[in-house]
């Protein structure tokens, strides 16, 4: 995801992130996420993008 450039700086802690298929985006940020599995409370990799970007 990294790599390919899907996850972007929106503001401070909060990224955009593109879905697998490209069709959707998310807000993401290392304690939560707008994409289906972050709504429903668990982890997903669009925080774990998060993180990594932020501990770089």
């Amino acid at each position: 995801m990294i790599a390919d450039a899907a996850i972007t700086p929106l503001r401070n802690t909060v990224f955009l992130a593109v879905s697998t298929d490209g069709t959707e985006t998310y807000r993401s940020a290392p304690t939560g996420c707008t994409c289906p599995a972050g709504l429903k409370g668990s982890r997903c990799y669009h925080q774990l993008a998060a993180r990594l970007l932020l501990a770089a």
